[in-house]
């Protein structure tokens, strides 16, 4: 069970998490999920490991829209959504990078929500079987 979720900012931690990974298309977004890198795993200004994290990267094109007011309200769309789906659904160590289609400024909140919800318990029934 995760307890918090990191933020992935930089381009090159977004390519690191595009290796093996699974992808689930739904109509309002593509969420890639793949294991995090190793050197994620280890804290080295406490000399820890890290323990129940997962990391979140969010990317919302302007392709999608050429305003960034609405490019911004998406992402605040979908990162209200995964608050409460990230404790339920998400797997401890895996990287889910969400990218928004065009078609998702015309989706309400309570339609990201559940795309989001149906495709985090795609995700968990994909990686069980294999």
């Amino acid at each position: 069970m995760v307890t918090k979720y990191l933020t992935i900012k930089k381009p090159q931690e977004f390519k690191l998490s595009l290796n093996n990974c699974q992808k689930i298309h739904t109509k309002s977004f593509v969420i890639l999920a793949g294991k995090t890198p190793s050197r994620y795993l280890y804290n080295r200004e406490h000399e820890l490991n890290l323990q129940d994290f997962c990391r979140v990267g969010i990317t919302v094109s302007k392709q999608v829209s050429k305003k960034s007011t609405s490019r911004n309200l998406i992402k605040r769309r979908i990162k209200n959504s995964l608050n409460s789906i990230i404790v339920k659904y998400a797997k401890n160590h895996y990287d889910y990078i969400i990218i928004a289609k065009k078609n998702i400024i015309e989706e309400n909140f309570q339609n990201i929500y559940n795309e989001i919800k149906f495709a985090f318990k795609k995700i968990n029934n994909q990686s069980n079987k294999l």
